[in-house]
């Protein structure tokens, strides 16, 4: 019996959401014969065989579907089906779940199913909820390293050419305890470079005296800017290459704190992971004709982590959400 597999799956749907299940059965399921159905391994009528299967608990189903499984929804599910075997749900968790694709929804999808042991997978993940979170907890929370760092210096020294970069590399070899953006510092007022631009970077680079900086190679055609920087561990950018990619690469080095009101949002970063990591370590400043204010550098990472038996959330209204595991 030949198969139209998009008019099955659209029946399929629609008996499940009128919730018909006599039919599928009589209908879908004894016509074709379960193994039929599952040989065509089309993912979204697996998918809808499953979900069926877990609403009417029929064991024989849910066995014979589950090695066929493929989507995101479908092992959530079933992590649900046997959530009294947390040791094999996190298996499952692990095994099949890509955090990378990983949403709110789906953390959402986890507190209200009660599945809080699968949480601590999910730590360092920056993910915030849409729930009123609390302070109180602030003192608790711990500071997070960026992992794989390496991973992120080959794809970003690749935009630049070998021979700028172990240049470069020399230059962040040496110890520093800040990176200062030179550029966003001296745009600072109203977006203009003008007299009032050298005693601003002058007054950041003295309240931070140990600090590499990053300069575009065109203001060292000012003399005042030469003079101010002399002697300090810096770097000229050369043209045509975006600054931000030797910001990052320095970060990576030595992962300091980068003063700068710049958030990195633009395509020099393309993975999201690192942005948030970098946002996180960023001192903001607020710049009143010259009069510097700094902002705190955050004592913690805003991101999920887990503390003894509790998992925290960040919030995007407020804090961090504490669920216990």
């Amino acid at each position: 019996m030949e198969l139209n597999i998009n008019s099955l799956s659209y029946q399929f749907y629609n008996y499940l959401s009128e919730k018909n299940f006599d039919v599928i059965q009589d209908d879908i399921i004894d016509k074709y014969k379960l193994k039929t159905l599952i040989d065509t391994k089309n993912k979204g009528l697996i998918s809808l065989i499953f979900q069926y299967g877990i609403i009417v608990n029929n064991t024989e189903i849910i066995e014979s579907i589950k090695p066929y499984l493929s989507m995101k929804r479908d092992f959530l599910h079933l992590i649900v089906y046997n959530k009294q075997d947390t040791i094999n749900c996190i298996d499952i968790f692990k095994k099949n779940i890509n955090l990378e694709l990983f949403l709110q929804k789906d953390i959402e999808f986890l507190i209200e199913n009660e599945l809080y042991f699968i949480l601590p997978c999910l730590e360092g993940m920056f993910i915030k909820l849409d729930i009123e979170g609390s302070d109180i907890y602030n003192s608790k929370l711990k500071k997070f390293t960026l992992q794989n760092t390496m991973k992120y210096i080959t794809i970003f020294s690749k935009k630049i050419n070998s021979k700028i970069f172990k240049i470069f590399n020399d230059v962040i070899s040496n110890n520093y305890d800040y990176i200062i953006d030179a550029g966003n510092i001296l745009y600072s007022q109203k977006g203009q470079i003008g007299s009032h631009s050298i005693e601003d970077l002058k007054t950041v680079i003295d309240t931070y005296p140990n600090s590499l900086i990053i300069i575009c190679k065109k203001h060292l055609e000012d003399k005042k800017i030469v003079d101010i920087i002399k002697g300090k561990l810096y770097y000229a950018t050369p043209k045509n290459i975006d600054d931000d990619v030797f910001i990052i690469l320095a970060y990576l080095k030595n992962q300091v704190n980068i003063i700068t009101n710049d958030n990195f949002k633009d395509h020099t970063i393309d993975d999201d992971y690192l942005r948030y990591h970098i946002n996180d370590i960023l001192i903001k400043y607020t710049n009143n004709n010259g009069k510097f204010t700094f902002k705190p550098i955050c004592k913690y990472t805003e991101c999920i982590q887990v503390i003894d038996d509790c998992v925290y959330i960040p919030s995007s209204k407020n804090g961090f959400i504490e669920i216990v595991i």
